[in-house]
């Protein structure tokens, strides 16, 4: 610090490093082991090295003073880059502070605003006045066009990268975002997550660490606001914030909690397990349901994060087997645990010979589970295999002729047999349906349905399966329904739902009717998808369906349990 700077303003850094300077510090940011630490103010980066208790300046660039103040320090701690300098990022070594290395010039563009390095600094990611996120090659600071995507309608004004590397993190346009920080695989971009309406952008948006190096919780914080917390394991915002945003559109977020799956236990309670949270996040959180008042607990958490359709089957010895689904990171989970409702405890059991997600979880009349289809590391799965309760193994079983996924219809058989119908194996909506008979271990081709669909299935009390609704070619809800007959193996039209829709939950209902609740419909353009909140009720004595009281709020992909007094929980 020159000695002839009017002293202002005194920091204290671990109480050690005392330092004092005049004007405003715009922005900081702390490295990844916390050793260095990086600011600016009146024109002047400075960077002080905490562990050697030094402080240096860089030259004086305050001609070139942006409106945009963010830096970023690479994971070694070697580099910073700047947006505080002018119209693009500059690049410096923390080392050498007196000059500026390069800028990021790349395609003709607006101000850069924000920036933020990968995890493991081989990557820096870049916000614009524009709203576009740029990707840029940290070994030759060269731009990688074709990894870069529109975030925001206007300029982004800070970002993050979560600890894991999944999640990318973006404020502007009064929302803030979760982008994956990799296309989901077979897309070309990438789609937001979670989008949350905020009064004014963020200037400052961080992933918190917990003790084994996740991401604990996402900080968010704005001009004038209490700084807002968003817990990755507990679904909602802490007490400490004072305002928790609201979903920039209701319908694509209904609920604070997704990808979880719910079952009735023998007490009467609702086991609701795992999940993905607020940050998309994969959850190993339970809680219990108990109707009788009303009220939810926690309960012993699963031994290993999960989401994506990894179902819970009930045992004949009470316990609750969880198999499979996604992991943090999208990682696809072969392992397998199971639930003691005594011990309110999960306890690890044998793992699946083949990782999967979603496709069925039967419990076969024979006391054993079924797993068939599912998506896995090679794409849409045909295998499949069976859990023995009693020696805790899984054992390969009669592939499937056609891969299905979770978006196929699967029903269980008052005969015992399996039957799958439908779902959209490479992209194309699917008409051919199949029986899986335990005794052969074997799948047999059975009569296809009238119009292929992805679609939710459900038995009926005498005998036949109902398939309701769900999507056809391109995506597209329908309102159409059919009855397969086991006896003479063929599918014909039932009554039709009151509207199109897909994703919904069919639940059989003590009485034999059937209930369709929520579900998506066609939103302001052909592509869109708006969750719904209506629900109707199916009469298998004359085939047509009645409306019913709509859900609180609009929900999709969610679950639905029948209740021992007759309701229907959705959650």
């Amino acid at each position: 610090m020159r000695g002839d700077e009017q002293f202002v303003e005194q920091v204290r850094i671990h109480g050690a490093i005392p330092y004092t300077h005049s004007g405003k510090l715009r922005r900081a940011v702390l490295s990844t082991d916390e050793k260095r630490l990086v600011g600016s103010l009146a024109g002047r980066l400075f960077g002080l090295d905490i562990e050697n208790e030094t402080l240096t300046w860089s030259a004086d660039h305050g001609k070139r003073v942006s409106s945009f103040a963010n830096h970023a320090i690479s994971p070694d701690g070697e580099w910073i880059a700047t947006s505080d300098f002018g119209p693009r990022v500059a690049i410096l070594r923390f080392s050498e502070l007196a000059n500026i290395v390069t800028y990021l010039e790349g395609e003709n563009r607006d101000s850069d605003t924000a920036v933020v390095f990968g995890r493991d600094g081989r990557k820096l990611y870049t916000g614009n006045e524009d709203g576009r996120i740029r990707v840029w090659d940290t070994a030759t600071w060269k731009e990688l066009p074709h990894l870069g995507w529109p975030a925001h309608r206007s300029a982004i004004t800070a970002m993050a990268v979560s600890h894991d590397s999944t999640l990318i993190a973006t404020s502007g346009d009064d929302t803030l975002k979760l982008f994956p920080v990799e296309p989901e695989p077979g897309e070309t971009y990438r789609r937001e997550r979670l989008p949350f309406r905020l009064e004014q952008p963020a200037n400052w948006i961080q992933f918190a660490r917990d003790e084994h190096g996740g991401d604990r919780a996402l900080l968010v914080s704005a001009p004038g606001r209490t700084l807002e917390i968003w817990e990755a394991n507990e679904f909602r915002q802490t007490p400490n914030s004072t305002k928790s945003p609201t979903p920039a559109d209701p319908a694509s977020l209904p609920f604070e909690l997704i990808g979880h799956e719910a079952i009735l236990l023998p007490d009467g309670k609702v086991l609701v397990a795992g999940g993905a949270s607020n940050l998309g996040v994969a959850v190993s959180g339970c809680r219990l349901y108990a109707p009788a008042t009303g009220t939810w607990e926690t309960t012993g958490s699963l031994r290993t994060p999960r989401t994506g359709a990894f179902e819970l089957t009930l045992l004949p010895n009470g316990k609750v087997l969880a198999a499979g689904g996604n992991g943090r990171g999208a990682v696809t989970l072969g392992s397998c645990e199971l639930y003691d409702p005594e011990s309110r405890t999960w306890t690890a059991t044998g793992s699946m010979i083949t990782r999967r997600s979603g496709g069925c979880r039967f419990l076969l009349q024979n006391g054993k589970v079924l797993a068939a289809g599912g998506s896995g590391d090679g794409g849409i799965l045909a295998s499949c295999e069976v859990y023995d309760p009693a020696t805790g193994r899984w054992s390969p079983t009669g592939d499937l002729a056609t891969p299905r996924s979770t978006t196929t219809a699967w029903a269980l058989l008052a005969n015992g047999m399996v039957l799958t119908t439908g779902g959209s194996p490479n992209g194309r909506v699917f008409l051919g349906s199949e029986l899986y008979d335990p005794s052969s271990e074997t799948w047999s081709p059975t009569s296809p349905t009238t119009i292929g669909r992805s679609s939710p299935a459900v038995a009926l009390p005498g005998g036949n399966v109902l398939i309701a609704g769900g999507a056809i070619t391109r995506g597209m809800p329908t309102s159409s329904c059919e009855l397969y007959d086991p006896t003479t193996g063929a599918w014909r039209v039932t009554g039709a739902l009151s509207m199109p829709r897909d994703s919904p939950t069919v639940t059989l209902l003590a009485d034999g009717r059937v209930m369709v609740s929520g579900g998506r419909k066609i939103g302001a353009s052909v592509d869109d998808r708006v969750a719904i909140n209506t629900s109707e009720i199916y009469d298998p004595e004359t085939g047509a369906w009645s409306s019913r009281p709509d859900l609180q709020v609009p929900r999709a992909f969610h679950t639905a349990t029948l209740l021992p007094n007759g309701k229907v929980q959705n959650s």
